[in-house]
């Protein structure tokens, strides 16, 4: 069977002739979806890692302290042997972002899914429609350009290229949840 879009959100895959995915027929009946966190054992105050009872934190801590492991550190658990990927300074995360959890010179956050955006602009269509590529793209030079390109002539084609499809901008953003739920 095929997979399409859930019809009520949009979001979710579901198989052909189901009509909603389990998130809307939760959020449907009125149920809401709550995972059971498990907390650390040892401080109480951070989840538990998968599969374990101590967070990351408290795992680490009690590697430090642990001297009944060999030299080579068999036994010893981090980030690496957990699958998850370690950042190692705030020199890695994009200065851009990170300045966009600071404030009076302090950081209360860090950057999260932030993903870049890409607009791909068909330079020869812009250009045999009139216009002048700008050196900063504004969503203001999208839509006027769009609507400059939607002209067809008498058989229904576009008449910038002269085909039945036109693609004159391509706006990427599949990795970016806000803007996806949001379209």
């Amino acid at each position: 069977m095929a997979l399409t879009k859930c019809p009520r959100c949009e979001l979710n895959y579901i198989q052909e002739g189901e009509g909603y995915c389990k998130i809307c027929k939760r959020e449907m009946k009125g149920e809401s979806h709550r995972e059971e966190i498990e907390m650390c054992t040892v401080c109480n105050e951070t989840p538990a890692l998968p599969g374990k009872d101590v967070c990351l934190f408290c795992l680490k801590e009690m590697n430090a302290n642990n001297d009944n492991r060999d030299d080579d550190g068999e036994g010893r658990v981090d980030e690496a042997s957990l699958g998850i990927d370690p950042v190692s300074s705030m020199d890695e995360i994009i200065p851009e972002f990170l300045s966009e959890c600071a404030f009076g010179g302090h950081y209360y956050a860090i950057p999260y899914m932030r993903s870049t955006e890409v607009c791909y602009v068909n330079k020869t269509y812009v250009e045999k429609l009139g216009y002048d590529l700008p050196e900063t793209l504004t969503w203001d030079f999208v839509w006027e350009v769009s609507q400059a390109a939607l002209a067809q002539d008498e058989h229904g084609n576009y008449v910038v290229n002269g085909q039945k499809v036109l693609i004159p901008f391509i706006y990427k953003s599949t990795d970016n949840m806000m803007i996806q739920m949001l379209a």
